[in-house]
C-alpha cells in the first residue's frame, strides 16, 4: 500500500486558528492519549482542570477503524509557540490575548499492510481557551482567514456551538487528494477534523462522522469538568 504525506493541511489548520495537526516542527512526536500520553498542565492553570489536557478532546484509537495506526509525525501537543511557528510574533501575541491554554493533535492513517479502503489520513485537533469569549474570537478570526481559499460545504447537522466545513483538492506526494475539514467551537474548546482521501473517494459525510466522534469526547470531558 502506498503511503501518503499530506502537504497542505498545516496551512489550513493554522488558517482556522485551531493551530492543529501537522503544524511544522513544533512539539514532540508521541503516541496518543489513548496510549497513556497526556499534555502537561499549563503553568498558572488549575491542574485539575480538564481544559489543561487538550488530548482529552481528540480522536483516540477506539474512534478509528481497525487497521489504522497512529501517525506519529502529526500526533503531538501544540503549544502557542508551536502554533505560531512560521508566523510573526504578533500572531503568538494574538493567541495569548485570546487566552489559548494549549492544544493537541492526533493523526491516524491505514497501516502499511492493512488493506483498508477508507481515508488515507485522519487528523483531529483541539485547542482550549481560558474563556468562551476567547475561543469565540479565535474561531471568528480563523473563519475570516480562510475566506474563499477553500470551497465551503454545507453541514447537514450542526455541531457544537458554531461550525464550518470546507473542501479542497490538494497535491499529495503520491497523487491528488480530496481534503474535507470541519472546524467547530464548543464552549471553550476549538476543534478541527481533517479527512484526506484519494481524489473523490471519500464523501463529506465521513468527515462529519469523525467530527461527531470527537465532539462526543468534548462533551464527555466538559461533563466531567462540571461534575467536579
Amino acid at each position: 500500500m502506498r503511503r501518503y504525506r499530506l502537504l497542505v493541511l498545516p496551512a489550513l489548520a493554522l488558517s482556522i486558528a485551531a493551530v492543529a495537526a501537522g503544524c511544522g516542527g513544533g512539539g514532540s512526536a508521541t503516541t496518543t492519549h489513548a496510549a497513556g500520553v497526556t499534555a502537561p498542565a499549563t503553568p498558572g492553570q488549575a491542574k485539575s482542570s480538564v481544559y489543561n489536557d487538550p488530548s482529552a478532546f481528540v480522536l483516540v484509537e477506539a474512534d478509528v477503524p481497525d487497521g489504522y495506526e497512529v501517525d506519529r509525525e502529526n500526533t503531538r501537543a501544540v503549544t502557542n509557540a508551536d502554533a505560531s511557528r512560521g508566523r510573526d510574533d504578533a500572531y503568538k501575541r494574538t493567541l495569548e490575548s485570546f487566552g489559548r491554554i494549549g492544544g493537541y493533535a492526533s493523526g491516524w492513517r491505514p497501516g502499511a499492510s492493512s488493506g483498508v479502503s477508507g481515508p488515507l489520513q485522519i487528523e483531529s485537533s483541539a485547542s482550549t481557551f481560558e474563556s468562551v469569549g476567547g475561543a469565540t474570537d479565535a474561531f471568528a478570526l480563523g473563519v475570516k482567514e480562510v475566506g474563499t481559499k477553500f470551497t465551503k460545504v454545507e453541514l447537514k447537522k450542526g455541531i457544537g456551538d458554531e461550525a464550518r466545513m470546507w473542501k479542497t483538492e490538494v497535491a499529495g506526494i503520491n497523487g491528488p487528494l480530496t481534503l474535507f475539514t470541519v472546524a467547530w467551537r464548543t464552549g471553550r474548546v476549538l476543534s478541527t477534523m481533517a479527512v484526506a482521501s484519494e481524489q473523490g473517494r471519500v464523501a463529506a459525510d465521513v468527515a462529519t462522522e469523525y467530527a461527531n466522534k470527537a465532539q462526543a469526547r468534548v462533551e464527555a470531558a466538559a461533563a466531567r469538568e462540571l461534575g467536579k
